[in-house]
């Protein structure tokens, strides 16, 4: 059971600094369409 939620924390930290990295990106982007 432990595992599993290990397991689950895992996961759900690569998904929110994936959606972090998104994020980043997509303010990148923006700046240097302003430009």
């Amino acid at each position: 059971m432990i595992e599993t939620l290990k397991k689950k924390d895992f996961s759900s930290e690569i998904v929110r600094s994936m959606l972090e990295n998104k994020e980043y990106l997509n303010q990148a982007i923006n700046k240097t369409k302003n430009l």
